[in-house]
């Protein structure tokens, strides 16, 4: 780019896929688990405009990639994207409103008779996807200045999971039940508002 002539003139986007988890759990190396590393994704991003060496506290995601290239390109993101463009946070505003917490969506890889990735699974020694049809789940994370939180429901099963991370920042302690049930309620019904969403409906809680 510097050889172009365009170094100045153009804006590098850095993201990866998602995080990699190596023994947590118990659970070899895959990543399809609803836990922070799983989730959690690097994202970099540089150009005309943008200040040097400065990491930003507002929740950004994938999703919100596109609709904030379009409006780097002078133009307006459709309203029907489910993300928003981040291009205020990067030109160092605060917008007076900002996403708080974010939908995590899995679905299980399964086959039947198993009902595991694979069937008969592969021998315990070789490495392959370890996933399962249960494993399906949607969650919602929050992160604010009054909570720190995830709270998981699993579609096939029932089970569901809350971690209070500002507490228990590893995720050992599932206290889905000893935790407030008005905050309980609270999640159930923002995590089905986000199941159902789409483009402008997702934007509510900005």
């Amino acid at each position: 780019l510097e050889k172009a002539g365009v170094l100045e003139n153009t804006y590098i986007v850095f993201a990866s896929d998602h995080g990699f988890q190596m023994g947590q759990f118990c659970i070899p190396g895959d990543k399809r688990e609803p836990y922070e590393h799983d989730i959690r994704i690097p994202l970099m991003v540089a150009g005309p405009g943008i200040g040097k060496n400065i990491t930003l506290d507002q929740i950004v995601l994938n999703i919100d990639i596109a609709p904030t290239l379009i409006n780097l390109m002078g133009q307006t993101p459709p309203e029907d994207m489910d993300g928003v463009s981040f291009v205020p946070l990067l030109q160092g505003k605060s917008p007076s409103q900002w996403r708080n917490d974010f939908l995590i969506d899995y679905h299980g890889e399964g086959v039947l008779p198993c009902g595991l990735s694979k069937c008969p699974p592969p021998p315990p020694a070789t490495f392959h996807p370890t996933d399962a049809a249960n494993n399906t789940y949607t969650c919602i994370r929050t992160l604010s200045s009054e909570e720190n939180s995830i709270y998981c429901e699993f579609t096939m099963t029932g089970f569901a999971e809350y971690y209070d991370i500002a507490a228990d920042p590893w995720q050992l302690k599932n206290s889905v039940k000893t935790v407030n049930s008005g905050l309980l309620q609270k999640h159930k019904a923002r995590l089905q508002q986000l199941r159902q969403c789409s483009g402008p409906s997702c934007k509510t809680s900005f």
